[in-house]
């Protein structure tokens, strides 16, 4: 992902994914070719990208988190 917007924090660098600024293309091809080349690199980004996802970002989790913010406005009052 380019290193723009909210992208960085969505992607952990080496983790989940790969940065590269918008303005270098070289950077993204060699993060397009590395990938290429490692089928099993591309395979553990994509189940840790999946697992950040699933608990980062579920539903069960969003739910809780606003939840949360209900109760600390009525509480607060």
């Amino acid at each position: 992902g380019s290193r723009m917007g909210g992208i960085p924090e969505l992607v952990a660098e080496g983790e989940t994914g790969l940065l590269f600024f918008a303005c270098y293309v070289g950077q993204l091809r060699e993060h397009l070719d590395k990938l290429m080349a490692a089928p099993e690199l591309r395979q553990l980004m994509g189940q840790r990208a999946r697992l950040r996802v699933e608990r980062k970002f579920s539903l069960d989790k969003h739910n809780a988190e606003l939840i949360a913010i209900y109760e600390s406005l009525v509480n607060s009052k």
